[in-house]
């Protein structure tokens, strides 16, 4: 004989469906807070150290009242492009006094004036598509790249505390048309990426 569940059966089954329905909610809610929680530990307590520095650099280069000079701010990190006349005479690798003074003074800043999340500084050379007497595109821009490196090191850049690399890109990353003289002028250039230390370490 087939047995049927009588009414007061059936009726036990949803407290126990209940429970543990609300055992999953809160097992979701808590893995939820644990993500949001890592979160905010991995990228909040240096934020607000590295925003105060990065305002440092801009009013650095501000201050400085250099021509062809921009910073661009992002998360953790800050783009400073330079134009190759602040830096460089036309086809040369020599830094000249003003590309001296601007690199002395943001080595300066970086050291002596407080910039302390800074962690890492990539140099990278760019050129139009014009060729050079003395050597191809790619040596030129990873010349310049190398001596601003350099330099930064000389005028106070630790390379252990805060990483050094320089690279050249040639002709093969224009933000410009080469077919024009506004943007062949703006290709030769000299970026600088400062990366800041997202990490919350000391």
């Amino acid at each position: 004989m087939a047995r049927t569940l009588s009414r007061s059966s059936a009726v036990e089954v949803w407290p126990a469906f209940t429970d543990a329905m609300l055992a999953f909610v809160l097992v979701l809610v808590l893995m939820l807070a644990y993500q949001v929680g890592t979160s905010i530990e991995i990228a909040g307590p240096n934020q607000t150290d590295i925003l105060r520095d990065q305002r440092r650099v801009v009013a650095l280069v501000d201050s400085l009242g250099f021509d062809g000079v921009e910073v661009t701010t992002g998360v953790g990190r800050q783009d400073i492009t330079l134009g190759q006349e602040v830096l460089f005479a036309s086809a040369g690798t020599d830094l000249g006094p003003e590309g001296q003074r601007l690199l002395g003074a943001l080595a300066a800043a970086f050291t002596r004036e407080g910039v302390s999340t800074l962690r890492e500084i990539q140099v990278a050379g760019h050129t139009d598509t014009e060729p050079t007497a003395r050597a191809t595109n790619w040596e030129l821009s990873s010349a310049r790249a190398t001596n601003v490196v350099r330099y930064l090191a000389e005028a106070g850049i630790d390379p252990a505390r805060v990483r050094l690399s320089g690279t050249g890109y040639g002709e093969f990353a224009p933000v410009g048309s080469n077919a024009t003289a506004a943007g062949r002028d703006a290709n030769r250039r000299i970026e600088m990426r400062l990366l800041y230390d997202l990490s919350g370490a000391r």
